[in-house]
């Protein structure tokens, strides 16, 4: 598929996105940061564009510099869930649990269909020591299976009871 977009057009900002998408999945996140960097001087104001910079800034531990991209594609784009989802991982990643949950809120609350949101809003809350709060977002859907692997890695994490005999 991105072959195709290519060769529609390789100038085009959503064809550099699918090259760099590409590249990310073979490994080479420096040379799609870079091509990520071209989509971005073609569309300064593409907000997808931004995340999927700010994802492979977050790759190369570039972290802070991921932040500022995002905060760029919330002044794009303030009612996309993918932004603020986006939002959701930095926090976390910069242990501000409170934040990226607030972020995971207003993702579902854009998208109130989007079981990924869901997903990294209970993350979000259980990161933070609010398993009442993950406990709710995850009764929103009950079948999804990344609430079960959220449950189940708490349990291993949680320390055990001695058993008394």
């Amino acid at each position: 598929m991105n072959a195709r977009a290519v060769a529609l057009d390789i100038s085009s900002c959503d064809a550099l996105l699918a090259i760099a998408r590409t590249q990310v999945d073979d490994g080479h996140t420096k040379q799609a940061l870079q091509t990520v960097n071209q989509a971005i001087a073609l569309e300064p104001a593409n907000a997808l564009a931004l995340v999927f910079q700010a994802e492979m800034l977050a790759l190369l531990g570039r972290v802070a510099e991921g932040g500022e991209a995002l905060q760029r594609a919330m002044q794009m784009d303030r009612l996309s869930p993918v932004v603020h989802n986006a939002r959701n991982h930095w926090f976390m990643s910069v242990n501000q649990a409170d934040s990226a949950a607030a972020s995971g809120e207003r993702a579902m609350r854009l998208d109130p269909s989007g079981a990924r949101w869901r997903a990294n809003t209970a993350m979000a809350y259980a990161f933070g020591g609010h398993v009442d709060d993950a406990i709710r977002v995850c009764a929103i859907d009950e079948a999804a299976e990344s609430c079960g692997t959220l449950w189940s890695s708490l349990a291993r994490a949680a320390p055990r009871t001695p058993q008394w005999r």
